[in-house]
Parts: C-alpha cells; structure tokens; sequence
C-alpha cells in the first residue's frame, strides 16, 4: 500500500494522512481526525515514523471504525 492508497483509505473513516520528510532519512506521516489537514496543521492526533509504522495505525484506525459502525 503506497502514500495514495492510504490517504484514500483514511479519508474513508473520516481520517487524513500528510507527511513530512526532514532530510534525516525518516518521513513523518501525521494522522489527523478531519480530512483535508496538512502535516503542520492543528490537529494532529499522531504521528507515524515510518510507511511500516504508518501502515499499521492505520489498520488500527480502519478496524476500529469498522467495530464502532457495526
């Protein structure tokens, strides 16, 4: 799953992912409760080291939404 794949798969539960990449060789991927939101916005609510760590917050946020909506 690429960066795009998961900023659609966020927007679906209500969620938004945007990234920053300092130059430390880390890209930072910030997850943020609204759609929409950019990395140094308000509203943050984590922040993933990392595509793998991404991937698996994600994943949580996705069966979360699922279980509340059932």
């Amino acid at each position: 799953m690429n960066l795009r794949d998961m900023q659609s798969a966020a927007n679906k539960v209500g969620w938004s992912i945007d990234t920053w990449s300092p130059g430390d060789g880390i890209t930072r991927y910030g997850f943020f409760d609204k759609v929409g939101q950019d990395y140094f916005g308000d509203g943050r609510l984590y922040t993933a080291l990392g595509i793998k760590e991404a991937r698996t917050f994600l994943t949580g946020l996705i069966l979360g939404a699922s279980i509340k909506t059932s």
